[in-house]
């Protein structure tokens, strides 16, 4: 029945016999309810579908958010094949859902590829998909009638990738093309100061012959989004048309007409507006109404206006000496001016086409920002980006998890575990779920009760048919607010600090922290009338209501004091009788944030008692002193929050008190990767001598930990720009820090012409040389930065095969390890080409790497994180030595464009290992552990000038805690404390004997004492961390500023005690940068 099935679906009609049976084993029924999703648009594709009984409808969602019907689907379609199409990258172009109820025979698509006669059912797809492709454009755009469906018999579908370049003004380019998916850009030019003139969508033409300004001639054209056209050579319209005059007339017509699901019939035609050429659209809506929408092609102005509503109220926004300003009619939009850059002239154009309402808080952001827009799409993100960085779990994993089953928020925390540590994350894991929790909130009100502190009044918009009111909440309890810096929505958690009886207003209290970026801007750009975003409040460090009369005891640091004056407001209007007692600790009166109101209601009844202490004066409190104001307490509610110094110092106090658990309420967040601001600048105390000044402000973007995902410092270029605009910044920053300004000019004329002319460039060898360290000295992640400036390059870029890049590999390993005395090298290969669909590449993560073999009990034997490897290097012929150990040097896999993957053994006597053994325990050698010496990186590529080196392997040296705190002891990698535990005797019984931790310990002394007697060169974590603050004071007077990750920063054993610990660090990227690729054998 199988077998039969796909023998009658068109695209698997020319498999053989046993290709089908083949795939008749893989096969699984599926069935949908009317309404049901089967995928959606961006969804990792990993099946096809064969459409047994009901009927399917495909659709994509508008920008607007509306969706686009593209067709409907009934039995025997073929289903989701364009995804594995060949640059289509796995994804879904559109999304499909049940009309009626469905049943399906689901392909996998690994079992598809694993099909000798894979090639030719790929060419059917792509045959399948050109087909589609023509029957949206029929149906969507007026070119059918214009030209005749058979015009599209001529054409052919091209796909671009976001920011690829369509073509070029002045490019030899006759073709006429038409937008059939996603947005397309025409620029007067693509160089340093691009102009963005017009931005054309689905139905829209363009090139050659689409009339003024709009063809290779004038512009150039690249896509703003990831786009498919149709391309239609001129030569084949000329003879479809019997002449360039017919043709041309015809054109004439078409130019822009075309018809839409949404918004009726549209047509396009050249104007003036103010006297300079303009491109008017007359929409003639489905309701019978008329827009007139006019749009310069030289400068942002944009006249709209709708036809019989007379509006009776203007939103204004002004900058840079210009007004742009929007007319409604009651909260209907019905014109506009428009004349910034800046304004989201798409959005406007959107509200006034559709005749959606525009809210309240809508016209606010509007006068504020030039925008009504203030949400984003979290599906539509990167998906190594992570959404929750108590657990790192990544959007992907959260949309693997999805298309698993995990369709709501309950279902994705408990099937990842994302928001389960602090619960900052759960906002944005409800938009990915479908169920947005964000609302807009303004900022009413600002004050600044202590230095470096802001408290910032927030007061609610009214929603559709709701009072203008935040929801019940309690005291103790956290809401995630972001704020719009720049272009990018920054994230913090924040405890409230306002009464939990006004849900008209909401207080926040931010305490500016040094390289802080939501605080810094908090403190010193946020303005009374701006708009933020708000999550439903949360947290379970609040009071039962039962027990209403039990008396609290809050003991509170710095800015920590938010639950504690959030209880204060709240009983001062509930209970002012009950009795609240406040243990408020910082290092002056005068730097204390709450210490005014908290006062200011003890002064008007309420019943607080409130001791101030100021470690300035009287040195930390001791275990005595908490327990000195805890004992006349009967019985109390208790609550603490400060920093972790602070809380671990109270720990002892509150165990010996016998206050239940369940009475004790602890305050933490740890939003982005990063300690919590309330926890964060100098804990209980910074150590001695401890000098390190910090900037005021920074000035860059919070930032996800996947490198490609990261957005840039503002200001700097990124990876989304032009080629040229990469290289010109580079080269000016090299020759800048090379003490060369004066050879610039020249330089970058040579470059920018062999760009114009091949598309590409190359880098001298001490452009190459700085670039490499430049990237190093930006490396986020990195705590050996100190050094980057002693990095040494050996130039591979002559190398052609495999063979050559073995051989350079084996000089960098003799070269980097030196006998033990390791020095930092990078070993760098060409770069891609334009055109190449991948570099060249070294497959291993690193050059030195030991396999994980997979056992037949389903154990794995060595290291867990190089399984894949392993296979990999299995199927290509490896033989691994007998017996396997845990210890197997695995071989290199080198890849160069053009040729098949070619493995390589690395000759023993070319790595140095390192025996591990103990200084006290003489049993410690029995165990065999061993370590390699040089830890090459080899997965990254360097982003340098717009090139990309994809094979560039780089080393410095170990830090202790990476081999022994890691490597040795993630339980995801060689998990070896539990069996060192049971060797010295520990109770693991329990995890409250802290049997890991001393376990721990005594693999990182045998680590370090071991490298050390070997003569190999390795540092510890205490004095990495201070080399590190030695390169962040260098940054700093030289005027630049430190990226960083904090959990990559803080060593994983001993942070407390190390200086790095005790700073927030803002990551952002700066190029030239180091970037993760995707794996070698996904990509």
């Amino acid at each position: 029945m199988v077998v039969d099935a796909l023998r009658r679906a068109p695209a698997f009609s020319t498999l053989s016999d046993a290709s089908l049976a083949q795939l008749q084993t893989a096969v699984e029924a599926q069935s949908l309810k009317p309404g049901a999703l089967l995928f959606s648009e961006g969804d990792q594709a990993g099946a096809v579908y064969l459409l047994q009984t009901g009927s399917l409808q495909v659709f994509r969602r508008t920008r607007d958010g509306d969706d686009r019907v593209l067709a409907r689907l009934e039995p025997g379609a073929v289903v989701g094949e364009q995804a594995l199409r060949e640059g289509r990258r796995g994804r879904r172009n559109a999304s499909v859902r049940a009309l009626t109820e469905v049943t399906l025979l689901a392909v996998p698509a690994d079992a598809l590829f694993a099909l000798p006669e894979f090639a030719s059912l790929a060419a059917a797809f792509t045959a399948l998909g050109v087909e589609q492709t023509r029957a949206v454009l029929s149906a969507f755009s007026a070119l059918g009638e214009a030209l005749g469906v058979e015009a599209f018999a001529l054409g052919t579908v091209q796909t671009f990738e976001a920011g690829a370049l369509i073509f070029s003004a002045q490019a030899e380019d006759d073709a006429f093309y038409l937008v059939e998916r996603g947005e397309v850009g025409l620029y007067e030019a693509l160089g340093s100061s691009p102009r963005r003139l017009l931005t054309l969508g689905e139905g829209t033409g363009f090139g050659a012959l689409a009339g003024p300004g709009l063809g290779p001639a004038e512009v150039s054209a690249r896509a703003e989004s990831p786009v498919a056209v149709l391309r239609i050579e001129r030569e084949a319209l000329l003879a479809r048309f019997g002449g360039e005059g017919a043709l041309e007339a015809t054109l004439a017509e078409f130019q822009g007409a075309s018809a839409t699901p949404q918004r009726g019939f549209v047509v396009r035609y050249g104007g003036e507006l103010d006297g300079a050429p303009a491109l008017t659209h007359l929409y003639q809506l489905p309701d019978g109404q008329e827009v007139v929408v006019t749009r310069a092609l030289r400068s942002p102005a944009l006249v709209a206006q709708g036809q019989g509503l007379v509006a009776d109220s203007e939103s204004v926004f002004e900058a840079e000496g210009l007004a742009s300003t929007l007319s409604f009619a009651g909260d209907r939009l019905v014109s506009a001016a428009l004349f910034h850059e800046s304004v989201d002239s798409m959005a406007v154009l959107s509200a006034l086409l559709d005749g959606t309402p525009v809210a309240p808080w809508q016209r606010a952001l509007f006068e504020r920002k030039g925008t009504l827009q203030l949400l984003k799409n979290e599906a539509l993100g990167d998906d190594a980006e992570v959404l929750c960085p108590c657990t790192g779990t990544t959007r992907g994993r959260l949309r693997a998890a999805q298309a698993a089953g995990a369709t709501s928020l309950e279902a994705l925390v408990q099937r990842t575990g994302a928001s389960a540590v602090c619960g900052g994350c759960k906002p944005r894991l409800a938009a990915l779920a479908g169920s947005d929790q964000w609302r807009p909130v303004r900022c009413e009100a600002l004050s600044y009760p202590a230095k470096d502190v802001v408290a910032i009044t927030l007061a609610p918009f009214a929603e559709a048919g709701e009072a203008a009111e935040f929801p019940a909440f309690q005291p103790g309890q956290h809401v995630v607010v972001q704020g719009l810096v720049g272009e990018d929505w920054i994230e913090r958690p924040y405890t409230l600090a306002s009464s939990a009886e006004d849900r008209q207003r909401l207080t926040l209290l931010v305490k500016q922290e040094p390289q802080g970026l939501f605080s810094s801007w908090a403190r010193r750009q946020l303005e009374v009338g701006d708009l933020l975003r708000l999550s439903p409040p949360s947290g379970e460090a609040c009071l039962p209501d039962q027990d209403a009369h039990r008396p609290v005891a809050a003991f509170v640091a710095g800015i920590g004091v938010t639950p504690a004056l959030a209880l204060a407001e709240t009983f001062a209007q509930r209970d002012p009788r009950r009795p609240l007692h406040v243990f408020y600790c910082g290092r002056s009166a005068a730097e204390l944030a709450g210490l005014e109101r908290l006062k200011a209601l003890q002064a008007i009844g309420l019943n607080l008692s409130l001791t101030v202490w100021e470690t300035r004066d009287r040195g930390r409190p001791q275990g005595a002193d908490f327990a000195a104001f805890l004992e006349p307490i009967p019985e109390p509610f208790v609550f603490v929050c400060g920093p972790e110094g602070f809380d671990h110092a109270l720990a002892p106090t509150l165990e010996a008190s016998q206050v239940p658990e369940a009475r004790r309420f602890l305050e933490v967040f740890t939003p982005q990767g990063a300690r919590p601001e309330q926890a964060l600048g100098p804990a209980c105390p910074i150590p001695d001598g401890f000098k390190y000044q910090w900037p005021g402000s920074a000035g860059a973007p919070d930032q996800g930990p996947c490198p490609d995902a990261a957005q840039p410092a503002l200001g700097l270029v990124t990876v989304n720009d032009s080629l040229a605009v990469q290289a010109e910044s580079f080269l000016r920053q090299c020759y800048q820090e090379l003490g060369a300004e004066d050879a610039f000019p020249a330089r970058w004329a040579r470059v920018a012409q062999a760009i114009e002319q091949t598309g590409t460039y190359e880098h001298t060898f001490d452009e190459l040389l700085f670039g490499a360290r430049l990237a190093w000295r930006n490396s986020a992640r990195c705590v050996g930065r100190l050094f980057w400036n002693g990095l040494h390059l050996e130039d591979a870029r002559h190398v052609t095969d495999t063979d050559g890049m073995f051989e350079a590999l084996k000089r960098h390993i003799v070269l980097a390890t030196q006998g033990g005395q390791l020095r930092a090298v990078m070993t760098a290969f060409r770069p891609q080409r334009p055109g190449e669909a991948r570099g060249p590449r070294v497959w291993n993560s690193q050059l030195l790497r030991y396999a994980g073999y997979r056992q037949s009990d389903g154990s794995l034997l060595g290291d867990p994180a190089n399984e894949r490897m392993t296979a990999e290097a299995l199927k290509r012929g490896w033989v691994p030595p007998t017996p396997k150990t845990g210890f197997d040097l695995l071989p290199l896999i080198l890849e160069m464009p053009g040729a098949p993957p070619a493995l390589y053994e690395i000759p023993r006597e070319l790595v140095l290992e390192v025996p591990l053994e103990h200084p006290e325990y003489p049993w410690f050698a029995e165990l065999g552990l061993k370590w390699y010496a040089l830890p090459a990186v080899s997965e990254v590529k360097l982003s340098l000038g717009g090139l990309n080196y994809t094979a560039a392997p780089f080393n410095g040296w170990y830090m202790g805690t990476e081999i022994g705190a890691r490597n040795l002891s993630d339980p995801y990698r060689y998990n070896l404390l539990p069996r060192l535990a049971q060797r010295l005797g520990l109770p693991t019984h329990r995890p409250r004997t802290l049997w890991q931790d001393r376990a721990l310990l005594e693999l990182n002394i045998a680590v370090l004492h071991s490298f050390e007697r070997a003569g190999v060169k390795l540092v510890d974590h205490h004095a990495a961390t201070a080399d590190f603050m030695q390169f962040a004071e260098q940054e700093h007077a030289a005027g630049r500023q430190v990226a960083g990750r904090w959990s990559w920063l803080v060593p994983p054993i001993s942070g407390s005690a190390t200086p790095t610990f005790h700073y927030e660090w803002e990551e952002h990227t700066v190029l030239p940068q180091y970037f993760y690729q995707a794996e070698p054998w996904d990509a």
